[in-house]
């Protein structure tokens, strides 16, 4: 099953208002990180998708050229405004 990096990017969002600042701040530019890694990993032509009702395959994941290098730049684009937030200090800003 291949790992869709926006879902990696929800869940950090979930869980960045209930962390303490310090553990916030590691959260807030691993999560970007490793989700530019696995964008990274992805092929061309890569497609994941799960079962969904009457046999129809529900795809989540379709890996085109442009559709790579849009998922890339957000991510690159992501770990750059963390690492230019990581001073603020409201919970429900960082996680936003």
């Amino acid at each position: 099953m291949t790992f869709h990096p926006a879902l990696l990017m929800l869940a950090g969002g979930i869980v960045i208002p209930f962390a303490p600042k310090k553990i916030r701040q590691l959260i807030m530019v691993a999560i970007p990180a490793l989700a530019l890694y696995f964008s990274w990993s992805l092929d061309y032509g890569q497609v994941a998708s799960i079962p969904f009702i009457n046999n129809m395959d529900l795809i989540y994941l379709k890996v085109a050229h442009l559709s790579w290098i849009f998922l890339f730049v957000l991510s690159l684009i992501s770990l750059i405004i963390n690492i230019y937030a990581l001073d603020l200090s409201g919970k429900l800003e960082t996680a936003s």
